[in-house]
């Protein structure tokens, strides 16, 4: 697996909404996680991508968005 590079996930931090947004035409999926490695969010998309998050906690959350040959991207962001 390789480093994906092409994908924007903005604001950061967030306050009702992010954004992810796939710099190639390929299809991703993105997979949203609390500090107790808890799944909260798991959706697909190919061009762009917006979350509700105006339910999610004051906290901070961690990523990971993979396309279909496994290249991975992983950050976090900041829920205000």
């Amino acid at each position: 697996t390789n480093e994906l590079k092409e994908v924007i996930v903005y604001p950061n931090p967030v306050n009702d909404f992010i954004s992810i947004k796939g710099l190639n035409n390929k299809d991703y999926s993105i997979k949203i996680f609390d500090s107790n490695s808890k799944l909260i969010s798991s959706k697909s998309f190919s061009e762009v991508l917006t979350i509700d998050t105006s339910n999610f906690s004051v906290w901070i959350y961690f990523y990971t968005i993979e396309d279909l040959n496994k290249n991975k991207q992983t950050g976090k962001f900041i829920k205000q």
